[in-house]
């Protein structure tokens, strides 16, 4: 059975990402320093890809929020005049 079983994530205020893990036992000496440098990077590369999906989602939020203030009808004669651009 391995030393590390489970790893946790927990994101607070919208903001702090909390790492927290479990080991059944530790073997100081000779795992110590390779689990902490591992988790380490596991936290960095895991704040990594949430500040991306932030970003992704704030885009998608404000995509939303511009499309339900705008009229179908704008966005349809948008496109036409688009198209007749290419033509």
């Amino acid at each position: 059975m391995p030393c590390l079983n489970e790893i946790c994530f927990n994101i607070v205020n919208e903001r702090d990402l909390y790492m927290t893990s479990f080991f059944r036992s530790n073997d100081v000496y000779g795992a110590l320093y390779y689990n902490m440098r591992g988790l380490t990077k596991l936290g960095e590369y895991t704040k990594e890809k949430i500040e991306e999906l932030n970003k992704i989602l704030n885009i998608l939020k404000q995509d939303y929020e511009n499309l339900k203030n705008t009229d179908i009808k704008d966005i349809w004669i948008q496109e036409l005049i688009e198209l007749e651009k290419e033509l």
